[in-house]
């Protein structure tokens, strides 16, 4: 009970975070400048807090952030549209961050193209509020996930010793994870 009230403030940070990021984006793909910084500072000082509090609830990411294992014990308790979305935006993240660069050259300055020197360029934009939208989703779904599940609990195999959430056998001994004890 006391998990859920103190990780439901992070969680409900994340989905406002994720809704104002895809606002910016799509504003963004529609040509929009955005001239008050105040937006790109909120969203930006949100991830900040919002991944402190996901690493510090769930103990971080297994200390293997790289390994799939990590990411799926990490995650194991996260609704399955939450786990998709966060999929998606990192790969949309990636897309455009490729299209980001390869239109730079030359095209995408700091700020606005039309010589006012006021606001970002829709395009900067458009990159960083992808990067919001992955750091928010994927955050959303840590806390999902803890909020749900809890924080991973060390298992042990049948004949005690400490084996991963995720293991089928144990590493030690190989005796199958069937009915392991946390």
């Amino acid at each position: 009970m006391i998990r859920r009230l103190l990780v439901n403030p992070f969680v409900w940070l994340a989905a406002v975070g994720f809704a104002g990021s895809l606002f910016l984006h799509l504003a963004a793909v529609g040509g929009w400048v955005l001239v008050d910084l105040t937006w790109a500072l909120l969203l930006t000082s949100g991830c900040v807090v919002l991944w402190g509090a996901a690493l510090l609830f769930t103990g971080g990411i297994g200390g293997a952030p790289f390994r799939p294992a990590a990411w799926r014990m990490a995650l194991r308790g996260a609704a399955g549209w939450l786990k998709v979305a966060a999929a998606f935006a990192v790969g949309y993240l990636v897309v455009s961050g490729a299209l980001f660069a390869w239109a730079a050259p030359g095209t995408v300055g700091l700020t606005a193209g039309d010589g006012s020197g006021q606001g970002l360029a829709p395009a900067l934009v458009r990159f960083f509020s992808a990067a919001w939208l992955a750091a928010y989703a994927v955050a959303w779904a840590l806390l999902d996930s803890y909020r749900r599940a809890g924080p991973p609990r060390a298992l042990r195999c049948p004949k005690g010793h400490r084996v991963s959430a995720l293991a089928k056998f144990c590493d030690r001994c190989g005796a199958p994870m069937d009915g392991g004890q946390g």
